[in-house]
């Protein structure tokens, strides 16, 4: 007989039996039993949601660690669902260029303080990609890139290009 850990005033409680859970338990209680990867609203557990006379909620939730989306489908009668993995792009994931090289040659061929900065940004963004802070990273690594432009439409302005 499975038994059955709920979350309610502020505290986990449990174990439970089936029965108990449904006389202290509603739809948006959060549930975990043996055999569950984390705990879940009873309204996103179709077993129990049927048994209980809840409406099943379908549960989306993306997972931060793996970057994927885990859709529960329920299956045409059955009480069961299956689930379906879609790994979805995450941007704020993703590595960004720093833009050295143009950085350094902003410093070799034209205003020093301004590839100075981009230089900067470059090894900021080096430095974020390293530490998976890839948020700061993309920041930083426009902020080389506009200092690249502005330094290159500097360099064609004052060579009449």
């Amino acid at each position: 007989m499975k038994e059955y850990y709920f979350y309610s005033n502020n505290k986990t409680n449990g174990p439970v039996s089936y029965g108990q859970l449904v006389e202290l338990a509603d739809a948006k209680t959060p549930v975990w039993c043996e055999g569950m990867d984390d705990w879940k609203p009873i309204e996103n557990i179709p077993e129990l949601a049927s048994d209980m006379g809840i409406k099943y909620v379908p549960e989306i939730r993306a997972e931060s660690t793996i970057n994927k989306t885990t859709i529960n489908i329920p299956l045409n009668s059955s009480r069961t669902s299956s689930n379906v993995n879609i790994n979805l792009e995450d941007e704020n994931k993703l590595k960004h260029n720093s833009y050295l090289v143009l950085s350094i040659l902003s410093i070799i061929f034209s205003i020093k303080p301004i590839g100075a900065i981009g230089l900067l940004f470059s090894i900021l963004t080096m430095s974020c990609n390293k530490h998976k802070d890839y948020k700061h990273a993309k920041v930083y690594s426009v902020i080389a890139l506009v200092s690249f432009i502005i330094n290159l439409m500097i360099f064609l302005i004052n060579n009449g290009i």
